[in-house]
């Protein structure tokens, strides 16, 4: 005979279950924005289930700032940035040592990114490429820090830190081995950018 408390607990997870598929699969009058709908949730229960494989998963051995590192960041909400990616570690190596959270920087990349300029305020103008090869220029607001890394690693990593998006996470969403390094100027442009974005 189970548990009393297990057997409530999947009774109340098959009570979660059925209340978020009806939620998911309500049918909409407009065929544009169902298919919306049900994308959103195809995506949230595939992360949902990542998410509860990455909860029994190992974390890196070894964790330090300015270390680059590719991590679940997840399906989240609006523009909260999404999907495996790289993030730039920025909790100091005591707090590392010390827990099993850290605090990082998203890094959005961008193919054949390159600096091509300033604009009169000073702020970095990058071009890249598009999937479908077309170019495009952005100006670098200045929360955004291009990515420079140490020489060394095979790992190319081409683009830019959003200090705007800083967040604390588990270290189980990392990968288990860093692939890059930032260069101290790297750091020093995130040191002065934080002075900006936490300015009163």
């Amino acid at each position: 005979m189970p548990n009393p408390l297990i057997k409530t607990l999947i009774q109340n997870i098959s009570d979660l279950s059925t209340k978020l598929n009806t939620l998911i699969i309500k049918e909409n009058k407009i065929e544009s924005i169902w298919l919306e709908h049900l994308n959103l949730g195809k995506s949230i229960l595939e992360w949902t289930i990542r998410k509860y494989k990455l909860s029994f998963s190992g974390e890196p051995k070894v964790v330090k700032k300015n270390y680059i590192f590719y991590c679940e960041l997840g399906y989240n909400i609006g523009s909260e940035q999404n999907g495996k990616r790289p993030v730039v570690i920025l909790q100091n190596d005591k707090g590392n040592s010390s827990s099993n959270t850290t605090i990082a920087a998203p890094i959005t990349t961008h193919r054949g990114m390159t600096i091509v300029g300033k604009t009169t305020k000073g702020k970095t103008i990058v071009e890249y490429i598009n999937d479908d090869g077309t170019k495009s220029r952005k100006v670098l607001d200045y929360y955004e820090i291009p990515v420079e890394i140490e020489p060394g690693y095979k790992k190319e990593i081409i683009g830019y830190i959003n200090l705007a998006h800083v967040r604390t996470i588990s270290k189980k969403r990392l990968d288990k081995s860093h692939v890059a390094i930032i260069t101290k100027e790297t750091n020093n442009k995130i040191a002065e950018g934080f002075k900006k974005l936490l300015s009163f």
